[in-house]
């Protein structure tokens, strides 16, 4: 049978291109043509299938629609502080870093669209800041906005139950959370994408599961003052002194958030803290909210149980044990060919609830299981199993991913 002609505007084309960062020899690769017949798209003397225009779609991360624009659409820039990416980055590490921001905004696409088929209103970002106070006041004034319980906080001894409760959490309150994984975690932790209505926040999943709780209550502190963002637990990176502001109110106020003042004095107390025997106190202070040890030793500091010195000293020592702890887990990985499930990538990428909408779209008919699939990047024949690990986080909700 012949293949039919997608007709599109090869000017679009050219732009989804551009705006992925990727050569026209990488985009070759992964749809399996020459460059040549690239080319010929791209000038107009040439048509890709209706199949090639899929996988096109899937490797721009954009909607199949977009190509049939008469022109290149404007759209939203990515946020304006991409950490370390001007100092030293690789082309291909600015491509990755494009294309998880433009995967996060189709993504927020597919939610909106998705919303639409149900004929549900899209929620209202309704967590609010205060003008002109200290993130040490923000941060307390969202945990009452949250109606976190500490009790519940601190019975979690678990980082993946932890970050799986605090997604769940914002995800209520009408907030997107995406995890992307095509990115070094030296490029970008997460980012933050501001709307008044479906924000979106997303982390590394190359970060611990303590990391991402972390990146999500920087990023939320860049949303409520409606501002999109990158975060980085590291005060020290250079940037412009505005920015750099902006950053360490924003690392203050997750600090704040996660370690409330007096819960974590009670807790020195209670768990008998000693600078004598400091990495086993860090650990079991970490353990208790369900944080990294860099977010309580900076805590150690603000609330003046350390002075700068030793904070500065333990804070580098900590640093270079993360660093070799990275590498050590990239050589693992490399190692053993480590494999994801498809089925626990989509559902750790996309959360419940949005693999819920979904799901729900495709047993009631109103999606066929060919666009079920193209909605959580995944191919037909693996829908049975997400559906399955599916079904099993809902009975162990707030559980290990």
């Amino acid at each position: 049978m012949k293949s039919i002609d997608a007709l599109i505007t090869a000017d679009v084309l050219i732009w989804a291109r551009e705006e992925s960062g990727c050569s026209p020899d990488v985009v070759s690769d992964k749809v399996g043509i020459e460059s040549e017949e690239l080319r010929k798209w791209e000038n107009g003397s040439g048509l890709p299938s209706i199949a090639q225009l899929r996988k096109l779609a899937a490797v721009y991360k954009r909607p199949f629609s977009c190509f049939y624009l008469p022109v290149r659409p404007i759209v939203a820039r990515p946020p304006r502080d991409l950490r370390r990416i001007d100092h030293g980055a690789t082309i291909q590490s600015v491509a990755s870093l494009n294309l998880a921001i433009r995967s996060a905004q189709l993504y927020r696409e597919n939610v909106i669209e998705l919303n639409g088929r149900m004929r549900r209103v899209l929620p209202e970002f309704k967590i609010k800041g205060i003008a002109d106070i200290t993130a040490h006041e923000l941060a307390r004034h969202l945990r009452q906005q949250l109606k976190v319980n500490f009790a519940e906080q601190s019975s979690w001894h678990d980082n993946r139950v932890g970050f799986n409760y605090w997604r769940n959490l914002l995800e209520r309150h009408g907030i997107l959370v995406y995890q992307f994984g095509d990115v070094a975690s030296a490029d970008a932790r997460g980012f933050s994408l501001f709307h008044e209505s479906l924000p979106v926040i997303a982390v590394n999943s190359h970060e611990s599961p303590a990391g991402r709780t972390f990146t999500l209550f920087h990023e939320l502190a860049h949303l409520v003052e409606r501002q999109s963002g990158v975060c980085d637990i590291h005060d020290d990176y250079e940037r412009h002194p505005a920015a750099q502001r902006i950053e360490v109110f924003c690392n203050a106020v997750a600090g704040n958030f996660l370690v409330p003042d007096v819960n974590f004095r009670e807790a020195i107390v209670d768990r008998k803290f000693s600078l004598g025997n400091l990495d086993l106190g860090l650990s079991r202070l970490a353990k208790t909210f369900s944080v990294s040890r860099f977010v309580i030793l900076r805590r150690l500091l603000d609330c003046s149980v350390i002075p700068k010195p030793f904070y500065e000293e333990h804070y580098e020592r900590l640093l270079r044990e993360y660093r070799q702890s990275q590498d050590l887990k990239k050589k693992k990985q490399a190692a053993k060919e480590m494999r994801i499930s498809v089925a626990n990538n989509v559902i750790s990428s996309l959360g419940l609830r949005y693999v819920g909408m979904v799901l729900q779209q495709y047993r009631g008919e109103s999606i066929s299981v060919k666009a079920a699939a193209e909605y959580i990047n995944a191919k037909p024949k693996h829908l049975d199993r997400v559906e399955h690990l599916f079904q099993t986080r809902l009975l162990n909700r707030g559980g290990p991913e």
